[in-house]
């Protein structure tokens, strides 16, 4: 996906970002089970209230939305630590 975008700002904005401590240490944080596992719960149960659900079909950009707020909570819960055990840490055993 970072492919798609100038070189320049890679350069400049998200090389910087990507590579300073407070990133690290924020995705460490978030990809933790216990504060994923919150966020993915919360954005289940948050969406499917009725007011919220019945919002996100008001418009195509808030389904989109809530649908987005699934995938990312959940590419935090699991899918974060299959494809990338050793980025940012993990409790799986090497092997």
């Amino acid at each position: 996906m970072l492919r798609g975008l100038p070189r320049w700002s890679i350069r400049t904005v998200l090389r910087p970002f990507f590579r300073s401590r407070l990133c690290h240490r924020v995705g460490r944080f978030l990809i933790r089970p216990p504060v994923a596992w919150i966020a993915m719960n919360a954005a289940y149960l948050g969406w499917h209230l009725p007011a919220a659900y019945e919002f996100a079909l008001t418009s195509e950009t808030w389904h989109n939305l809530e649908h987005a707020c699934f995938f990312f909570t959940s590419v935090m819960f699991c899918w974060w630590r299959l494809f990338n055990p050793g980025l940012l840490g993990s409790t799986f055993p090497a092997g």
